[in-house]
């Protein structure tokens, strides 16, 4: 694009938390590369600056779920977003933070894939596949569960046993944790009874048992 090394000096204000999960490397590289694309060429419109940009993450990081409004499903090894769905999900998340990190690329080099694991995800993967075209809210967080069980022996999360316990207590539709992260929590929806009761009773059992909680919105693309 004509920049130089030299040529300017990028400050990265976020609100993201580094190697928690949150895909924070992903976000300043996508926002870092649409930053440079605009105010050298500023009448590019938004598609081709979004396909620029994501040309660019692809060298480093994978990123093209960052860019879609709701729920995306995307290959990591060969670059490409597999799907772009709109849900009804109504999904909140109570989760915690168990804290320290996790660089994301050491993490995968001292991880080296299991295929026996792989046929595995790719199996939940169809069901998630089924439960999203269906807005099959209770269906997607049962495989959200199911991966974060499958995970636990690859990055274990302490609290997980705490979330299960809570998750039968409360009637929460499962458990979620950051496969390369420290967040797990778990899954409500809006569909719920009770909703906004069973997120409140959730915070304070985590609260009695030393976390300290936060509740995410998912951002949904709707029909």
């Amino acid at each position: 694009m004509g920049y130089g090394a030299t040529d300017c000096t990028i400050e990265i204000d976020s609100n993201i938390p580094v190697a928690k999960g949150y895909a924070s490397s992903t976000a300043d590289i996508l926002a870092t590369a649409q930053l440079c694309i605009r105010s050298r060429h500023p009448e590019t419109p938004e598609p081709v600056v979004h396909a620029l940009a994501l040309s660019v993450a692809r060298q480093l990081e994978y990123g093209d779920y960052l860019l879609h409004p709701g729920v995306a499903a995307c290959a990591q090894r060969s670059h490409r977003l597999l799907t772009a769905y709109r849900t009804d999900l109504r999904w909140t998340l109570v989760g915690v933070d168990e804290g320290g990190w996790v660089r994301t690329e050491e993490f995968h080099q001292e991880s080296p894939e299991d295929l026996g694991k792989a046929r595995v995800y790719a199996e939940l993967f169809a069901q998630l596949d089924t439960a999203l075209r269906a807005d099959d809210y209770a269906a997607a967080a049962e495989v959200a569960s199911r991966s974060a069980e499958l995970h636990n022996d690859r990055l274990p999360k302490k609290s997980l046993e705490d979330l299960r316990r809570i998750q039968r207590d409360l009637g929460a539709l499962g458990v979620c944790v950051a496969h390369s992260g420290t967040l797990a929590g778990l899954i409500f929806s809006r569909h719920q009874p009770d909703h906004d009761l069973r997120v409140r009773e959730c915070r304070a059992e985590l609260e009695s048992c030393g976390y300290s909680s936060e509740t995410f919105t998912l951002k949904e693309a709707q029909r």
